[in-house]
């Protein structure tokens, strides 16, 4: 994708930045800011909205290494249900039998079988990526919505429709979030719930040139998140800094409700450039120290070697 689009901070409007980091997709020239207003980070320039649209209906999957059904079935089996096990245990106290439940960027489906599973409601899916859709009408026989959450939302059958909207690990993806909010909730029930899950800027499980990506718009603190959920109308009423998925947090939200939880981590634009730097520090010292000790060893074994040390990290709950 090309970086075409300079944007001002979608919260304030204002153009007043630092830079977080250079680098993204280990090693594309890839600048992320952090307004000095909203401490909002993203990337800037960036591509456009049609850009990020075509790139998660193929290249995104392609990234992933998913070519086909296979691929597919074997990350669902592997780890797919238990990472989406954890955001039905999050959510379980707010779902009733007879509710509309919807997962945006639902992938294959699998949160929308386990809820069908164990609770008597209708589930819908919106989701980019045609190999997903595919695989969730092949291996759980949902029928999703293939294309993106403003063209479900424009059909105004689904105005007021849903009890609950999950946006797991999708909301970060998104290149407009206060239009995006703005969508979502037309689609929900005035009384309705919203759960957001994203990568947690101040929690990082993973070198940050990895987690600065080019399929990330945005890169979400705790107060970001928050403040951006409260500019469009949200409150949030639940928070877990300990997600299912490590160095995720989740939160849930109603509208017109005033906030019970007051979310500070990442205020300070200072101290979350301070944070990625001693991150990034730490993990290039780890790799220094690895090429040090196993100088001897083959590069795919060293690699090997990196990648045990990175699933350990990534596991330790800070």
């Amino acid at each position: 994708m090309q970086k075409t689009n300079y944007i001002n901070c979608p919260i304030c409007n204002k153009d007043e930045t630092d830079i977080v980091f250079t680098k993204g997709n280990l090693n594309q020239d890839l600048v992320n800011v952090i307004c000095k207003n909203c401490s909002l980070v993203y990337i800037n320039p960036s591509p456009t909205k049609a850009e990020y649209h075509e790139y998660h209906k193929q290249d995104f999957l392609d990234e992933k290494n998913l070519k086909d059904m296979q691929d597919i079935r074997e990350k669902m089996k592997i780890r797919d249900y238990v990472l989406k096990q954890t955001i039905f245990d999050f959510i379980e106290s707010y779902i009733k039998p007879k509710m509309k439940i919807l997962d945006i960027g639902c992938g294959f489906g699998t949160f929308l079988d386990i809820v069908k599973n164990k609770v008597n409601v209708e589930v819908y899916g919106v989701e980019l990526g045609r190999l997903d859709v595919e695989a969730a009408k092949k291996y759980y026989n949902l029928d999703l919505f293939n294309g993106s959450l403003e063209e479900f939302s424009t059909n105004q059958e689904n105005h007021n429709k849903f009890d609950v909207i999950i946006t797991h690990h999708t909301f970060e993806h998104l290149p407009n979030p206060l239009e995006s909010l703005g969508q979502i909730k037309k689609l929900l029930k005035t009384d309705g719930v919203l759960y957001i899950a994203v990568p947690n800027l101040m929690n990082i499980k993973k070198r940050p040139d990895i987690l600065f990506q080019i399929a990330h718009p945005f890169t979400y603190s705790p107060y970001s998140l928050s403040l951006i959920l409260e500019y469009v109308g949200f409150g949030i009423i639940k928070y877990n800094r300990n997600a299912g998925y490590p160095g995720g947090f989740e939160v849930i939200a109603k509208i017109g409700e005033k906030k019970i939880l007051e979310l500070d981590e990442g205020k300070d634009y200072q101290k979350v450039i301070e944070y990625v730097k001693k991150v990034d520090h730490n993990f290039a010292k780890m790799r220094g120290l690895r090429d040090s000790f196993f100088f001897w060893l083959p590069e795919n074994i060293k690699i090997g070697i990196s990648h045990k040390i990175y699933q350990f990290l990534k596991n330790i709950k800070k």
